[in-house]
């Protein structure tokens, strides 16, 4: 899913608000930049926020692009955690049992409410940050996609290792 057609595009004005500034961003590895493009995450990035006590403050993060409904395009911040949030756990009404599978690198389904619509959500931890992502199955479509995907960087994909895909498993 690609965000943005050319890297100019970036918010600059999104990115400056966490201490990123339009130099330091143009000069971001390919690879990251890349990465936002396509509204995938990035690799951890330092940013520089202002805390309640005014005191500006350098924590590890990973970034992603997103289009909001209104047309714009908004970032989403994964700061480093030392575990699932308290927020996460009573948006998605999680069980122990949901976060230890979370924790265990394993994807969960949750349905929640939302502006009184229910939605179906699949949820992952970055192993990384401790956050958990967030996908709709029309965001993920991975079932037909793993039809279609018979190799990975030229290795032919066997009946176990697209089980595996599927169930959110690493091949």
């Amino acid at each position: 899913m690609e965000i943005l057609h050319t890297f100019s595009e970036l918010p600059y004005e999104k990115l400056e608000r966490l201490g990123i500034t339009k130099v330091q961003a143009d000069n971001m590895p390919l690879d990251y930049k890349d990465r936002l493009m396509k509204g995938e995450l990035t690799p951890l990035i330092a940013v520089t926020l202002t805390n309640e006590n005014g005191q500006k403050v350098e924590i590890p993060v990973k970034l992603q692009l997103e289009n909001r409904p209104d047309g714009k395009i908004g970032i989403t911040v994964y700061p480093v955690r030392n575990e699932i949030s308290k927020d996460t756990r009573n948006t998605y009404s999680l069980s122990h049992a949901e976060e230890a599978e979370l924790l265990n690198g394993n994807i969960i389904v949750k349905t929640h409410e939302k502006d009184g619509i229910k939605i179906e959500r699949y949820l992952q931890m970055d192993p990384q940050t401790k956050c958990v992502i967030t996908r709709t199955p029309e965001d993920v479509r991975m079932l037909e996609r793993l039809m279609t995907v018979e190799k990975v960087n030229d290795i032919e994909l066997g009946l176990q290792q697209k089980q595996q895909a599927k169930e959110g498993k690493p091949i």
